[in-house]
């Protein structure tokens, strides 16, 4: 039984998070759905990573993590898949995945541009479940990705 993760600025009020959650289960009925949080604070990667960093390892292995923070970032809309420690991380390339793992990830896979028909302004919902889907159903992610070293890096801060 596959296990998903969602950690999100969404807050609780909203349909997004049943939105997202209603699609994964269209896509993968036998799919475990675990919130994280939802309750970052807007584009606030620093306190999500923070989290994740602390919780993603209690998490059996191959389970899905997607990270929906920040994921419209103006100049860099690149979506990737992170393989570290035996999970994967869905999101955008917005630096994040930097600061969740110790010594950056293992492997990252940018998503291919020919995958997705359309661009939209919701790729929580429409990109993200899909690539989980896909890596629940097939997980040869060299058919969606190519694998890069590439990827936006963060720093974490530090005391002065």
């Amino acid at each position: 039984m596959p296990i998903i993760t969602i950690i999100s600025d969404w807050n609780n009020n909203d349909f997004y998070v049943g939105a997202v959650k209603g699609r994964l289960l269209s896509l993968i009925p036998e799919a475990t759905i675990i919130d994280i949080s939802h309750m970052v604070m807007p584009k606030n990667m620093a306190q999500a990573a923070f989290i994740m960093r602390n919780c993603y390892k209690q998490f059996p292995k191959n389970t899905i993590h997607l990270i929906c923070i920040d994921t419209d970032k103006k100049n860099n809309n690149n979506k990737i898949i992170v393989c570290d420690e035996g999970q994967y991380f869905i999101g955008a390339d917005n630096g994040i995945y930097s600061l969740i793992t110790n010594d950056g990830p293992e492997k990252v896979y940018r998503i291919k541009d020919n995958i997705f028909k359309e661009k939209t302004t919701f790729p929580e919902l429409y990109e993200f479940t899909e690539i989980a889907a896909y890596i629940v159903k097939d997980n040869n992610l060299n058919k969606i990705a190519e694998e890069t070293t590439s990827y936006e890096k963060l720093l974490p801060l530090r005391p002065q």
